[in-house]
């Protein structure tokens, strides 16, 4: 089987209540680029129906796959979805798409050449629509102090929108070893992951952030 193009990976956690809306969103717009593409949805042992929904709404494409894995947190996800995946490039996003899918192109060439590339929410022309204000002034505060102590040039090191390229993937991701939140910080600050993988570079996509509920 020729592998695909493009995978997207979508973690999702306790997500019935709109999963089976990411899935159809997901396909019909991949369906629109035309690439050779496939779909893994990780439920990272949701309690509530998430992975008989988007077993239900990715019933009609072989594209679509659903991963059920106990709860470890959404690192643990997003590994086993990267390394689990078949595509060329691959492509991890949050259940909520808060990003428009139209923007997809921006991550891949000819747009950009990078093994990583790592969307903002704080780049020039970006907005959000509809986020409280706290979570706008907490997450610019976390943002600073990572850039500050941690990841120079990255402004938006927990952006949900990330590409990584099969080697990228393959140099960076069996070495991850935090299952929750934190596997951002560890992708993209580990010291010794950048050097084993021959010096990542990376990029900033601008993106809408459309807060929609609890993720």
């Amino acid at each position: 089987m020729t592998s695909p193009y493009l995978s997207v990976v979508v973690p999702a956690f306790n997500e019935a209540a709109r999963i089976a809306h990411t899935v159809a969103t997901v396909c019909a717009q991949l369906e629109a680029f035309r690439w050779d593409w496939e779909l893994l949805v990780v439920d990272d042992g949701s309690w509530d129906r998430t992975a008989r929904e988007a077993e239900a709404a990715g019933a009609g494409s072989p594209r679509v796959t659903v991963h059920r894995l106990p709860h470890r947190g959404k690192g643990a996800a997003v590994k086993a979805g990267l390394l689990g995946a078949g595509g060329a490039y691959r492509f991890m996003c949050d259940a909520d798409l808060s990003m428009p899918l139209s923007m997809l192109p921006r991550f891949l060439p000819p747009s950009v050449h990078a093994d990583v590339v790592i969307a903002t929410r704080e780049g020039t022309g970006a907005r959000r629509i509809g986020e409280p204000v706290y979570r706008h002034v907490t997450g610019r505060v976390f943002n600073a102090a990572v850039r500050r102590l941690l990841l120079p040039g990255i402004h938006d090191s927990q952006c949900g929108f990330k590409m990584f390229t099969a080697a990228a993937v393959d140099a960076i991701f069996p070495r991850v070893s935090i299952p929750g939140w934190g596997v951002d910080l560890e992708v993209q600050s580990g010291t010794d992951i950048r050097v084993a993988s021959g010096g990542l570079p990376d990029s900033d996509t601008a993106h809408d952030g459309r807060d929609r509920g609890a993720a």
